[in-house]
Parts: structure tokens; sequence; C-alpha cells
């Protein structure tokens, strides 16, 4: 047995993990029947998520059957590719959870409060409307609202359920200037 079949079948069996949890992540109907919530949208996150997981498959066929002919060559660029499917798959693969939502109330608001690069950490904070003093953008294109103590609150612009929060924080930073 060579190094490459161990790599190939170690590959094949995360890449089919990660295509199945992505899968029931995507196709998994929420829990929370709250309408104030806003969550990760299903139809691009799922694109997302498939784009991820076939470039870990994709990464897998590589290597297994790379074109150019040369073993070592075929097996790095294969790792490669299945290794930004992964990224894009782990970094997407949150979103779909309870951690990423955004759930307001006539109190305020509670979500993350922290970002890890392109993507948001499981950290959450609540926030009471009047202490909201800043919407904006940050530079991997997430909005937040900001406290006056400083501490953020994190969210996509591309979450379903964002139109009546939106309508919400600029109700508040009306009212409390």
């Amino acid at each position: 047995m060579s190094l490459k079949f161990f790599v190939t079948i170690i590959l094949l069996c995360l890449s089919s993990i990660l295509l199945l949890v992505s899968l029931y992540f995507a196709l998994r109907s929420p829990k929370r029947t709250n309408t104030n919530i806003v969550r990760a949208h299903k139809g691009w996150g799922s694109c997302v998520l498939l784009l991820g997981s076939f470039l870990a498959f994709g990464g897998v066929w590589s290597m297994y059957y790379g074109t150019n002919g040369h073993l070592p060559n075929s097996i790095m660029e294969g790792i490669w590719v299945s290794l930004i499917g992964f990224a894009f798959t782990g970094l997407m693969l949150p979103s779909f959870t309870q951690w990423h939502e955004v759930i307001w109330d006539e109190e305020g608001l509670e979500g993350p409060n922290k970002q890890f690069g392109p993507t948001l950490r499981f950290s959450r904070t609540k926030l009471d409307w009047d202490e909201i003093v800043e919407f904006g953008q940050t530079f991997t294109l997430y909005n937040f609202v900001k406290s006056v103590s400083g501490e953020k609150i994190y969210f996509s612009p591309y979450s379903t359920g964002l139109e009546d929060l939106e309508q919400k924080i600029w109700e508040s930073l009306a009212n409390g200037s």
C-alpha cells in the first residue's frame, strides 16, 4: 500500500463526512419559532457548503487521477484543493447553528460578538436598544451594531430576517440621538 492510497482514503472519508454534516445543517429545520431571528440564508449557504464539499472531493479525485503523471505533484495539488474545500465548508458551517443567529425583541438584541477572520466566533452578548450608538460594516462585509461600552454584535448582510432588524436598529438610533 502506498502513501497515495492512504492519503486518498483519509481525505475521501473526511470529505464524505464533511458532505453529510453540511447537508444536515443546510437542510435541518430551525428549532426556534421566534420570528425575530436573523439567520443564514439556506440557499446561498447551501451553495457554499456544496462548493466546499465538491472541492474536497475534487482534491481527492485529483490526487488519485492526477493528469500530470508526476505522483508527488498530483498528491500535493489534491491536498491543497481538498484543504481549500475544507476551509470553505468549515467557515460556513457555523452559520447554520444557533451560535450565529441574532435574536431580537422589544428590549434589545443578542448575537455573536467576536470575529475570527472571515467568520464569526461562538461568543455572544446581549445589548439593549438604548445602548446602541453605531450601525456599520466591517472589512469582511459583516454588519455590526456597537454599544456605548464598545461591545459589538455582528451579523451577515446575506441573512434572512434582516430587513425588520435593520429597521428596528435605525429606529433605535433615531430615538437615541
